[in-house]
């Protein structure tokens, strides 16, 4: 369960139809910092925390790729008590988002 003290990420799962996601993270404006991070499955918790060393940077970078490909995906990165950015893929989608930024959810 994420402790939600900085970034995390919400799999919105009543609207996912890929059985799993693998991420990639780093620090945004930072392409050299981007890293594999982890593979969310569809029986893995729907709110996770973002690594330690990146949960309460300015920015961050994240790209997420539907597993299997073609299907469904949607999820949302989330700042302590907020949606920054929301994102919908059925291949791959990448994103930098800031703290400050705002956008919904549809979960």
């Amino acid at each position: 369960m994420a402790q939600k003290n900085g970034w995390f990420v919400r799999v919105c799962t009543s609207q996912t139809q890929a059985s799993g996601i693998d991420l990639s993270i780093g620090l945004g404006g930072q392409e050299s910092s981007h890293r594999a991070w982890r593979r969310w499955n569809s029986n893995d918790e729907t709110e996770f925390d973002v690594p330690e060393d990146l949960r309460n940077v300015q920015e961050i970078w994240i790209k997420g790729e539907a597993v299997p490909n073609d299907r469904n995906v949607h999820m949302c990165v989330c700042f302590r008590d907020h949606v920054t950015q929301k994102m919908e893929f059925d291949d791959k989608e990448e994103h930098e988002t800031s703290q400050g930024d705002s956008d919904s959810c549809a979960c």
